[in-house]
């Protein structure tokens, strides 16, 4: 390979560095881009030529990805389960980001193992337990080792990292309160209609596809509550049982969300019982029959969270967040709040709560503590 320097080219102010490798020949607009180029072109290319996958996007992989994996499913190599795993791994992949820019639109020569140790392990561990991690990150290895095949590139950045230095292993995994100010913040990040589908979540606690298959005939509105029964599933616009049995649920429908639910439905050409409250827009009338779809979800708190000038949080963390809230107001009453967020026993609401009831005793229990041993002190 060879770095040459076109004049002409630069005195039309168009990329003036040429990289030429065998026949072909690419230009850069600066010599670090096209030294650069070079350097990974020696790592990367496969073979004595440059494939035509190896100018991929990390959006064009994951596109080839998927119908690679729908082709194995389809020939019975690949489960159902496998499948849909895989599936929405390669899109929480593409939610990723690195230096502040989305993956999607980032060269998958360009990715490297300093990108996934620095940047995106840490935003995919992001309150996961290191248990989440590795399965999300054996899903993303899998779809370097496609690009391997393809050839975009010649290594694997996905491959062989240690997570027990940066995740938090299940047993010691804690979910984090997030202190209400924030939550305020977000909310009033998001345009009107994303005000109430936030609004919604932070209310109901519900989970993310749970709130997607919610229609108008779940609106209970002379009794104020909301009726749960139907979750949409990971993955796909179908729409089947909730996760768990005790996800048929009645939950409240508090005033607040109440009214903003009354002005949606209005604004929304007081839509029949069987539409879904939250579509892929604003009118969901005109959406008739379409859940919305969960990528909505992602890229909204995404955004949100970077315009309010808050740390990134997840669609999930809406619902640690009711039940943060629930905690609070009824300590004592543990099977209200399991049977609220849908927990199938309230060993499952412990196991993951139970460290903020710890927290929220404490001072209570120094009190009493105090009263009993107050008078030794004399």
């Amino acid at each position: 390979m060879e770095i040459t320097y076109w004049k002409s080219k630069a005195s039309l102010g168009r990329a003036a560095w040429c990289v030429k490798h065998d026949d072909s020949q690419r230009f850069f607009k600066t010599k670090n881009e096209a030294q650069r180029y070079v350097e990974l072109a020696k790592t990367e290319i496969v073979g004595s030529s440059i494939s035509a996958s190896w100018d991929w996007s990390v959006l064009k992989l994951i596109a080839e990805y998927l119908v690679y994996i729908e082709d194995k499913k389809k020939a019975s190599l690949m489960s159902e389960t496998t499948y849909r795993e895989r599936v929405r791994h390669a899109k929480q992949l593409q939610s990723l980001h690195i230096d502040n820019e989305s993956i999607r639109h980032f060269k998958v020569r360009d990715v490297t193992v300093g990108h996934f140790k620095l940047q995106l392990i840490p935003e995919i561990a992001h309150g996961r337990s290191r248990k989440t991690v590795a399965n999300i990150m054996g899903s993303i290895k899998n779809v370097f080792d496609y690009a391997q095949t393809a050839g975009c590139r010649n290594t694997n950045p996905a491959e062989g990292l240690s997570l027990h230095d940066q995740v938090a292993k299940t047993d010691d995994f804690r979910v984090a309160k997030i202190q209400p100010d924030v939550i305020g913040k977000i909310i009033n990040a998001m345009d009107d209609y994303w005000k109430v589908v936030t609004f919604f979540a932070v209310a109901t606690g519900l989970r993310q596809g749970e709130q997607r298959a919610i229609t108008w005939s779940d609106i209970l509105w002379d009794q104020n509550k909301i009726r749960i029964n139907k979750a949409v599933k990971h993955s796909t616009m179908k729409v089947g049982a909730p996760k768990t049995k005790k996800g048929n649920r009645i939950v409240d429908l508090v005033p607040e969300l109440k009214a903003q639910l009354q002005e949606l439905y209005m604004r929304s050409g007081r839509p029949s019982d069987d539409t879904f409250v939250f579509t892929n827009g604003t009118d969901a009338y005109a959406l008739l029959g379409k859940p919305m779809n969960a990528m909505n979800f992602r890229r909204k708190i995404i955004k949100a969270c970077q315009d309010a000038g808050v740390d990134q949080i997840r669609w999930h963390d809406l619902r640690h967040f009711f039940a943060s809230r629930l905690l609070q107001r009824f300590p004592n009453d543990l099977w209200r709040v399991s049977n609220l967020l849908g927990h199938e026993n309230t060993q499952i609401t412990t196991g993951i709560y139970g460290h903020w009831l710890d927290e929220d005793d404490s001072s209570e229990t120094l009190n009493i503590m105090s009263d009993a041993f107050a008078g030794f002190s004399k």
